[in-house]
């Protein structure tokens, strides 16, 4: 049960989703502005004038993030786990990043994901609400990418986990979903990401309270084994609401685990194309479905 429960949380939307740690949102040009007559010069400009907006609430963060990513609809996402708990499953070497365009609808996403786990990588591509998977390094070379369509996915439990990288993309989203489950939230400070100043807030989410478990990868069974833990999620944002980072710090059976989503390369170009039709095989055949029809 710990494995199972451990790779669900990492399979989520905030665990992805998903460890670099600073948004490289396009930086616009700082222009000095003529000084009017009489005003202090720029260098002597109030500070408090120049702060960042602090937000109150995770309802109040994740509309700062929301705005921010539909300025900049593309993003670099990496993914990892840390601590004795995860290390114990055996999960401590698992990492993921993904290359993705952001789109108000799911089906209109498109994902380039690598994911390297137990020794193995694999790729994945979402193009067209399709999957594809690449499955020559687990099949030995026998089949190259399956593919499955968007509506056929959730119901496959050993490929269902790429969506949630898609999720772990949508900051905005993840927060607005934990929203009424928080116990408490604040803003702890400030930090230095690659010369980038972020601002810092830790909020401390009961899970079981959530209006969407599933984005935290919960089920209502691991839900009912979990009635007493709580989980903290630490985001950190730049100054105009993009996010950097997420973290989501618990306890398993005693033992810490941590899971990373980081975001990068904001409003980057990003090409995702199929692979070609000569390397894929449809999911139902790959799995001998199609078998003596």
């Amino acid at each position: 049960m710990r494995r199972r429960k451990m790779t669900a949380l990492l399979a989520a939307g905030a665990v992805g989703l998903t460890l670099t740690a600073c948004g490289a949102a396009d930086d616009a040009d700082v222009v000095d502005e003529p000084t009017a007559a009489g005003s202090a010069p720029a260098g002597d400009v109030d500070e408090a004038a120049v702060e960042p907006v602090v937000v109150e609430d995770l309802v109040a963060l994740s509309e700062q993030m929301a705005a921010a990513q539909a300025e900049h609809p593309t993003v670099h996402v990496e993914s990892g786990v840390g601590g004795d708990a995860a290390e114990e499953a055996g999960m401590g070497e698992f990492t993921q990043s993904a290359d993705i365009v952001l789109a108000e609808k799911f089906e209109d996403m498109r994902m380039r994901m690598t994911m390297d786990m137990m020794g193995l990588s694999m790729e994945a591509l979402l193009v067209d609400s399709t999957m594809y998977m690449d499955m020559s390094a687990m099949s030995g070379g026998e089949v190259g990418y399956v593919s499955i369509d968007l509506e056929d996915l959730e119901d496959e439990p050993g490929m269902a986990g790429a969506l949630d990288t898609l999720d772990s993309a949508d900051a905005a989203a993840q927060a607005e979903a934990v929203a009424d489950a928080v116990q408490s939230f604040e803003h702890t400070g400030t930090e230095t990401v690659d010369g980038q100043e972020v601002e810092v807030y830790t909020a401390t989410i009961d899970p079981t309270l959530a209006s969407d478990p599933a984005s935290l990868g919960l089920d209502q069974e691991m839900l009912d084994e979990m009635a007493r833990t709580t989980m903290d999620m630490v985001f950190r944002v730049t100054e105009d609401g993009l996010p950097t980072s997420i973290d989501i710090v618990m306890e398993i059976e005693g033992q810490e685990f941590v899971a990373t989503t980081a975001y990068s390369d904001w409003g980057e170009d990003v090409t995702v194309e199929a692979p070609p039709a000569s390397k894929v095989t449809p999911y139902d055949e790959a799995m001998g479905a199609g078998a003596g029809a």
